[in-house]
């Protein structure tokens, strides 16, 4: 699906489209092959099974696992063994939630300075284990190691979560996501392709064209999708299209957003285009916490998934309703345990308990993951180029600017290692997204300024179209 080197993206974009949905559909076939082993079967049973207990049968199972990984990653990590020492601490000194404090947190950048000293031993040849790269949203490269186990375990709690609103893995489903299915430079539709392995339709979020938002709603109308999956900012793009074009024509049975934060007049705009409930989900590419919307539409933690903490500036435990940094440890990847790694996103934690009977803590709102569009000289939109920088391991820092559509310009700190190959890379990587006719400069710094909480910004866009986010009004054609 565009996704692999130069040549095969190459040879996908020289195709007819027929050709490049077998090719997608072998993607797919990858993809479930991977995904959806024993790991998955066994995950998946244990967590219907367990769903229900209450947070006091469900917190001692998790601090069990967290103190096994403390343990595991002391013997078998070079750099824990070396970080636990240097700190006076020990796995077995760990009793109690607040004995963690005596750990420092663990930052972006030692992970990318320690990649190799953080993997564990009986992984190091490659083993039973996968690759995966993010960036978030300030540019910044790491490249992870993520065990087998672990990778399929974030499957099954997917289908949980599909299983809260009554569909499966497998059923038709919509996606509008990142994926390149059709060449942004592309200027007919379908701008779609099939998966027929996995029983989905992938939409392009390149070709977000005020003039094809009809062909778009019409796309949707003859999959008829039971289940509408993707980024709140383009499914709510969709939605509105849905709503001028084919109102009340595309009733899916459940919607499901991640990897953005959802806005609220995102929520109502998507609930109304499409007549059904839309459950949000908090994940990441580190595999590092999992909180999902419930029927009710309270943020349940997966207290199984990750141990989370929700700390202030200080460093203590935020009260309620406050927002916090996310500190979370992994409870499952033995690959390239992460411990008190800060996320980077804001999160504020709730209390009490849910009347849909589900255990977990509750979380009172997700408030980090806000991007703005960048818009095209045509109107057209652009959201989540922060896959733009994904392979950038010689850039510390990044940023998109725009003050007028079609073009932009990149804000970058650059690290020692940065070459001329590194910008000609970047340039690649963004005409890949935006397309040859965008106008892309770059500015070199020193420093990228914060906001007011010590953020970055990704994208700082001047222009209208995207100073609130794609979908906040009802007519945005």
């Amino acid at each position: 699906m565009a996704y692999g080197s130069p040549n095969t993206q190459r040879l996908y974009y020289a195709l007819p489209w027929p050709l490049q949905e077998l090719m997608t559909t072998a993607a797919g076939l990858r993809h479930r092959r991977a995904a959806y082993g024993r790991f998955f079967d066994a995950w998946f049973r244990h967590l219907q099974q367990t769903q229900f207990l209450s947070l006091e049968e469900q917190r001692p199972k998790a601090w069990e696992r967290l103190k096994d990984i403390l343990d595991y990653s002391y013997r078998e990590s070079p750099f824990y063994r070396q970080w636990f020492v240097r700190n006076g601490v020990h796995p077995g000194d760990i009793r109690c939630p607040e004995d963690l404090g005596a750990l420092p947190l663990l930052t972006k950048e030692e992970v990318r300075r320690n990649e190799l000293g953080l993997r564990t031993r009986p992984f190091l040849e490659g083993a039973g284990a996968r690759v995966v790269h993010t960036s978030g949203t300030t540019g910044k490269a790491l490249s992870l190691w993520i065990s087998q186990e672990c990778y399929e375990r974030e499957h099954a709690y997917r289908a949980l979560h599909y299983s809260w609103a009554g569909v499966r893995l497998g059923q038709r489903c919509a996606v509008f996501a990142g994926h390149p299915v059709v060449h942004v430079d592309h200027r007919t539709p379908p701008f779609w392709r099939r998966d027929w392995t996995e029983n989905r339709l992938l939409f392009s979020a390149q070709h977000l064209f005020p003039k094809f938002a009809s062909a778009y709603a019409e796309a949707l109308e003859g999959f008829q999708p039971e289940v509408v999956h993707g980024y709140p900012s383009v499914v709510s793009w969709a939605a509105a299209a849905v709503l001028k074009h084919r109102p009340g024509r595309v009733r899916p049975k459940a919607v499901f957003t991640a990897s953005e934060t959802l806005l609220a007049p995102q929520r109502k705009l998507i609930e109304s285009a499409f007549g059904c409930k839309v459950y949000n989900w908090y994940g990441n590419g580190e595999h590092l916490g999992c909180i999902t919307e419930c029927p009710l539409g309270s943020l349940h933690i997966q207290t199984e998934h990750s141990w989370l903490e929700f700390l202030d500036e200080a460093g203590k435990p935020a009260p309620r309703g406050t927002p916090a940094q996310l500190v979370a440890t992994t409870l499952c990847n033995r690959a390239m345990p992460l411990v008190r790694y800060l996320v980077g996103d804001v999160i504020a934690p709730g209390d009490g308990t849910c009347a849909c009977g589900r255990g977990g803590p509750l979380v009172e709102s997700i408030a980090g993951r806000v991007e703005d569009y960048v818009v095209g000289a045509e109107g057209q939109l652009f959201g989540r180029l922060d896959h733009i920088f994904k392979d950038a391991k010689a850039v510390a820092e990044a940023q998109i600017l725009q003050d007028r559509p079609g073009a932009i310009a990149i804000r970058l700190v650059r690290r020692p290692q940065y070459t001329e190959r590194d910008t000609d890379q970047l340039l690649a990587a963004a005409r890949f997204r935006l397309g040859k006719e965008f106008r892309i400069s770059f500015d070199f710094v020193e420093k990228i300024p914060r906001t007011r909480n010590g953020k970055i910004q990704f994208v700082r866009s001047s222009c209208p179209q995207t100073t609130s986010g794609i979908g906040l009004c009802a007519e945005p054609f």
